[in-house]
């Protein structure tokens, strides 16, 4: 009898783990968010979750961003890494695209609320920042090929700010502009030009400001931007740009002068 009993505690007791496996496993990825109650943020919006919480598809939008008044939003898809649990930590491969821009990265998100994205790469169309540009009489097309980067987000300040640069603790960008034309204003005249491939670096400053380098083929500085705490962007355009897109300047300005700046609020 007392075998008997044992044998069919046992079996009790493997149906009991299987069913939790079982339930575990079909748990819903909406289900999953709201139970994680993450930080509401003006910055962003996350819709429509479908899915088990190990294969999670969604809309996202991001909000209140001046350069783009209607918005960006798209779709996205998560596949857990479940062998990060075993350490504590939650590990994803993302994509995500929308009619402008399209990635992937790897994303890590630990107890500490740090959001850390490596080997992040995609594509952004360059139309992207033309309401910015509106302003000035200009445009631009072409595509900007984000190279494997990575971006380090301090989760818990993203309620706390609109301005998203303060969440970000590192970043490490790789983009190359593969080209295309632009049109701009000169005295009442609109030039057209063709812009050849550019490659940009970016990173977080010890004041807090996402910067970014531009540079021709051959290493020789065109551009440098930065974005502030504040939100405040500002462009310095470099002599050597003008030689880049075909218009003449003073031969007696260096290469490396800024021949002028833009600064706008962005965020």
């Amino acid at each position: 009898m007392f075998k008997f009993f044992k044998q069919t505690s046992g079996l009790w007791l493997l149906g009991l783990t299987a069913y939790a496996v079982f339930m575990v496993a079909l748990l819903p990825a909406k289900t999953l968010w709201h139970w994680l109650e993450p930080p509401k943020s003006p910055s962003y919006e996350v819709s429509s979750i479908e899915g088990p919480w190990w294969q999670a598809r969604f809309n996202w939008q991001l909000i209140n961003l001046p350069m783009m008044p209607s918005g960006l939003s798209g779709k996205a898809e998560l596949d857990m890494q479940l062998l990060a649990l075993l350490v504590g930590k939650i590990g994803i491969n993302a994509t995500f695209e929308s009619k402008l821009i399209k990635g992937q990265t790897t994303a890590n998100y630990d107890l500490s609320k740090k959001l850390v994205l490596d080997k992040f790469q995609g594509l952004i169309d360059a139309k992207v920042v033309n309401p910015s540009l509106k302003n000035y009489r200009a445009s631009v097309q072409g595509n900007l090929e984000l190279r494997p980067s990575k971006l380090v987000i301090d989760v818990s300040k993203l309620s706390k700010t609109a301005n998203p640069v303060d969440a970000i603790e590192l970043l490490e960008a790789n983009i190359v502009w593969l080209g295309g034309q632009a049109q701009y204003p000169v005295a009442s005249n609109i030039r057209q030009t063709d812009i050849p491939l550019l490659i940009a670096t970016g990173s977080k400053e010890k004041d807090g400001r996402l910067s970014f380098v531009v540079d021709d083929e051959v290493g020789k500085r065109t551009l440098e931007a930065y974005i502030d705490q504040t939100g405040w962007a500002s462009i310095a355009v470099k002599r050597h740009f003008m030689d880049v897109i075909g218009e003449r300047w003073s031969s007696s300005v260096s290469p490396e002068t800024t021949i002028f700046e833009v600064s706008e609020k962005l965020l």
